[in-house]
């Protein structure tokens, strides 16, 4: 839950995770929880750590290939906007509200 330690099981023993999660609570909740956490604790002590695991950074990179990325095309064209003054802004709400009849 916390370090992987039930997730790195399931995936030594090829089983779904999910189900190795809620096995564990359901037992751990059956032997009033003690157990179950030390149990936990300890292989979390024991296990070695996942080779393939990374940081987030290296996470984030492997999602977006930011050395690809085209960062001037843009997603959508921008507008200008010019000479916008508070009392535009207000008019042009209260002329919406007029016209739907608020």
């Amino acid at each position: 839950m916390l370090g992987g330690v039930l997730g790195g099981i399931a995936q030594y023993f090829k089983w779904n995770a999910t189900a190795v999660r809620v096995i564990y609570l359901i037992l751990t909740a059956l032997t009033d929880f003690i157990p179950g956490i030390v149990i936990y604790v300890v292989l979390y002590v024991t296990m070695p750590p996942d080779p393939e695991q990374q940081d987030l950074w290296s996470f984030l990179t492997k999602q977006v290939d930011l050395d690809h990325w085209d960062w001037k095309k843009p997603g959508q064209p921008r507008q200008t906007l010019t000479d916008v003054e508070e009392h535009d802004v207000k008019s042009a709400t209260q002329a919406k509200e007029n016209k739907h009849g608020r």
